[in-house]
């Protein structure tokens, strides 16, 4: 079988440790698989073999020169028959609907329409929470509906149960969804992850990510505001975007200011391994309110580590289903209303919602307000993770200015340790569960429903519109997000 897999980039990340271990699954599992991976940028960082660059395939925000649809379609076969020799049986592609590129989706939608072979692996949604990705989609597609594409050679693989339900309800019949949750893996112990760490604090909590605004930094903040003494907090990185850079530094001067004990970007020009510092370090903590397959609830365990702070429900719940034993964790940070004042937080949140479905150009119903209100705020309390920064900031402060409310988010008993049982229990389940060679067999199993399906069946279609509602909806809303 020849297969070619498309990205933007091969960047350490998210997706190109995707790729790196579907390229491993096959190898573990011995498929007779010809590989071709196409990226947009130079491949500097890795051992992946049949790399080709694609001229015009990076985010276009990066390109001097922009390419029509169908030039860039022809560099792309080009690019998969200097390896394979001929076009591919299957092409493999990913995140085609991200909003990356002016003129990809419209690519995939050519490919579709001739009645190539495509798995669309989805890991991120331009109609979660990046509306400026959407409304460059909705500039340069010919036609919004090509955005996903239809057809009996159109599959769709999701990361969760949540992204495959949302596909399934907007139009994609199940028998062209395949559900693939990322492997999760690690490499062999080396001598250098033996040297612990001296870092700082008797206790050290590990928030191992990337600071972007939906990783809820100033929550660690909120925690290290209430921490015991000899606790420290620290998340291991800097954002890279460098947009981002303004709010970074504004927790890093905040926590210093406050004399809280918290370290943002600790690995930051420190010449450390990301696993000699996770192996150093007391626990792991996160705080995240968005992701989009959830490695972080699984990772920790296969350290040996335990895993503290929020949940993320509609993502772990497809880990609790398998076994993973999450339930110390906290679904929300709870605080009163009072402590920032209802007509605050509605004027704010009624500002944030016009401009996100202004952003998205929908039309913002008189009832959303409150309805979003009121997934907000439940019992009297709303959850801290769903306030934007500047509230974060208020809440902090006077946190730390009242024993008071100290001592009420103290008897909350926010942060949970489980024992020892617990941290080898989940990380058999998730050696098992989440392996390389189950995910291989998993796609291998969508590659083979492609290939046999038959060319009669029954026309579909999917609605971006559908898909666009489904993100605006109350539940989904958060302040970190707009």
């Amino acid at each position: 079988m020849k297969v070619a897999i498309v990205h933007y980039h091969l960047n350490p990340g998210g997706v190109t440790s995707v790729v790196e271990n579907t390229i491993a699954a096959w190898k573990t599992l011995g498929l007779d698989i010809e590989p071709v991976i196409l990226t947009g940028r130079a491949y500097q960082i890795g051992d992946l073999e049949n790399v080709v660059e694609v001229p015009g395939l990076d985010y276009t925000e990066l390109l001097e020169q922009k390419l029509t649809a169908n030039a860039l379609l022809q560099n792309i076969e080009t690019a998969v028959r200097s390896v394979l020799g001929s076009l591919p049986d299957v092409w493999h592609i990913h995140n085609h609907s991200l909003g990356k590129n002016a003129v990809f989706a419209d690519v995939v939608n050519k490919l579709a329409s001739r009645n190539d072979e495509l798995l669309l692996q989805v890991h991120d949604f331009a109609e979660d929470g990046r509306p400026g990705n959407y409304n460059f989609l909705r500039q340069h597609i010919s036609r919004i509906s090509h955005l996903y594409p239809s057809g009996p050679n159109v599959f769709y693989g999701l990361l969760n149960n949540r992204d495959y339900e949302l596909m399934a309800k907007c139009g994609v019949p199940e028998t062209h969804l395949c559900l693939l949750p990322n492997p999760v893996s690690l490499r062999e112990k080396s001598e250098l992850d033996e040297k612990i760490l001296d870092l700082p604090g008797d206790q050290f909590f590990l928030y191992p990510v990337r600071a972007v605004r939906r990783k809820n930094m100033g929550e660690l903040a909120l925690h290290a505001s209430i921490s015991e003494e000899g606790q420290v907090f620290a998340n291991s990185l800097g954002p890279t975007n460098t947009r981002l850079l303004p709010i970074f530094d504004y927790w890093k001067n905040f926590v210093k200011t406050n004399n809280l004990p918290v370290h943002y970007g600790y690995s930051d020009g420190r010449d450390i391994s990301f696993e000699q510092l996770v192996y150093s370090s007391t626990s792991l903590i996160s705080t995240s309110v968005a992701e989009g397959f959830g490695l972080a609830f699984l990772e920790p365990w296969l350290f040996g580590k335990s895993l503290t702070g929020r949940n993320l429900t509609d993502i772990t719940k497809d880990f609790s289903n398998k076994g993973v034993d999450l339930s110390h964790l906290y679904k929300r940070l709870n605080i009163p209303i009072e402590w920032i004042g209802e007509f605050q937080v509605k004027g704010i949140l009624n500002i944030a919602l016009q401009k996100t479905f202004e952003a998205y150009n929908v039309e913002l119903e008189e009832d959303t307000l409150d309805e979003t209100y009121n997934a907000f705020v439940q019992n009297g309390e709303i959850d801290f993770g769903l306030l934007d920064e500047r509230l974060q900031e208020s809440v902090i402060i006077s946190v730390i200015n009242s024993p008071e409310k100290k001592n009420y988010l103290k008897s909350k008993q926010y942060l949970a340790f489980p024992g020892d049982a617990v941290v080898s229990a989940n990380a058999e389940v998730i050696k098992t569960q989440y392996s390389l060679e189950s995910y291989g067999n998993k796609l291998d199993d969508c590659y083979q429903k492609m290939l046999n399906h038959p060319s009669d069946s029954e026309e579909w279609k999917v609605s971006p519109e559908e898909i666009l509602e489904a993100f605006l909806t109350p539940s989904f809303f958060n302040l970190l997000r707009t």
